[in-house]
């Protein structure tokens, strides 16, 4: 089958991969932040059960070299990581209800010193020194 094999000197490591995914999606992203620095990763994903594949990554320095090179794989890699679709987006909207949670009660937080500085202006209330 059709696949990439994927050669990488990362911080003196060779690593070898030969990945292949019948029916699927494999690919090498290399990506460049300005301030986050630079990254890459080697993944695929495996259709029609939408399960995310990983091999490798993580960060890159100057002198860090990836070759990629298209071929007949016979036999692939097994990958390191592998997620389904469903579970992903379980995980992303449990983040999701957490940080609105957190947003919430941000909001929250700044709407009740709002309106305890106007009680405390009308003397409504008296300041207090917790704050």
């Amino acid at each position: 089958m059709k696949g990439i094999v994927v050669k990488s000197n990362i911080a003196g490591k060779k690593d070898f991969f030969e990945i292949a995914i019948p029916d699927g999606v494999v690919d090498v992203m290399i990506n460049f932040a300005r301030y986050n620095g630079a990254y890459w990763s080697v993944g695929g994903l495996k259709m029609p059960d939408c399960v995310n594949l990983s091999w490798t990554g993580g960060h890159l320095a100057v002198g860090d070299e990836i070759q990629v090179e298209f071929a007949d794989i016979d036999k692939m890699i097994p990958p390191v990581h592998q997620e389904s679709f469903s579970t992903i987006k379980e995980r992303m909207a449990a983040v999701a209800d957490e940080d609105d949670d957190v947003v919430d009660l941000q909001r929250k937080l700044e709407r009740y010193y709002r309106l305890k500085a106007i009680l405390e202006d009308e003397k409504l209330i008296e300041a207090s020194d917790e704050d």
